[in-house]
C-alpha cells in the first residue's frame, strides 16, 4: 500500500472517530448527569482555568465527557465536589472553549 493510500485512510478513520464521538455526546443532550468539579479560576492557577468566562467551571461527568458548567447564582462549586448537572446543546452567550465536549447547567 502506498503512503497516499496510506494517509487518505488514516484521515478517513479520524474523520469516523470525530463524528462517533460527537454523536454520543449530542445523546448526553438535555439529559442529567453526575459530575466532579476540576478546579475554579478562584482556587486555580491553571492557565485553562483562569481564562473560564464568568459564573462557569470545568467538571468530568460520570461518563467522562469534558463539561463546562454553569452555576449562575449560586456559590462556586468546590473543586472535588459531585454535583448534578444537564447538558446543553449550545450556549450562544459564551464562546465554546476547545477544551470541553459539552456545555452544562447546575442542577445542584
Amino acid at each position: 500500500m502506498n503512503e497516499a493510500e496510506v494517509s487518505r485512510r488514516v484521515e478517513r478513520l479520524v474523520s469516523l472517530a470525530r463524528k462517533g464521538r460527537r454523536e454520543y455526546i449530542e445523546r448526553w443532550f438535555g439529559k442529567e448527569v453526575e459530575a466532579v468539579i476540576e478546579t475554579s479560576a478562584e482556587t486555580s492557577t491553571k492557565a485553562i482555568a483562569k481564562k473560564m468566562p464568568s459564573g462557569y467551571v470545568p467538571a468530568t461527568s460520570e461518563n467522562y465527557l469534558k463539561l463546562l458548567v454553569f452555576y449562575g447564582s449560586e456559590p462556586v462549586p468546590v473543586p472535588g465536589s459531585l454535583v448534578r448537572c444537564r447538558l446543553l446543546a449550545e450556549n450562544d452567550d459564551v464562546q465554546f472553549p476547545t477544551a470541553f465536549d459539552a456545555f452544562a447547567d447546575f442542577v445542584y
